[in-house]
């Protein structure tokens, strides 16, 4: 899934998914995705969507390590959720509350998954990783990676 889009959050906590992703999807993964608070800074806190199969992976790959906390917090921390017949999804309040979505949100693609942020964070975000793109660039190609 790729590319970025703007959406707004409606009064019921529903946000729209956009039509790419949805095709991804109903290839993927039907119309189901979960839905997971991601484990960052305050500032750099999102949603992020897996398709089903993606999911079981991170789950599946999160049991092998020896954190137990890190599998806790992310099966305690994520939630199923179905697309309604518009390609919405749901957003659980306190999940809304983690990620501080509340109007406009960005929705950014992320290959086999997508994200959900507050459009403020995620400019922030954006900018510091520019700001930090010769180091970003450099280590990219420290372990091969070529554009």
């Amino acid at each position: 899934m790729l590319g970025s889009y703007r959406y707004t959050v409606d009064a019921k906590g529903r946000v729209g998914v956009p039509r790419p992703f949805r095709e991804y999807l109903k290839e993927h993964s039907g119309d189901t995705v979960v839905l997971s608070k991601s484990l960052a800074k305050v500032h750099e806190r999102c949603l992020i969507a897996y398709p089903q199969p993606v999911w079981e992976g991170v789950l599946k790959g999160a049991r092998t390590l020896s954190n137990r906390d890190f599998t806790q917090y992310l099966t305690a921390n994520s939630v199923r959720c179905q697309l309604d017949s518009q390609g919405r999804i749901l957003i659980p309040v306190g999940m809304r509350e983690h990620a501080k979505l509340n109007g406009d949100v960005v929705v950014n693609g992320g290959g086999d998954r997508f994200e959900i942020w507050n459009p403020e964070q995620w400019q922030s975000k954006e900018l510091a990783t520019l700001a930090d793109q010769d180091r970003i660039r450099e280590d990219a190609a420290r372990q091969g990676f070529q554009m």
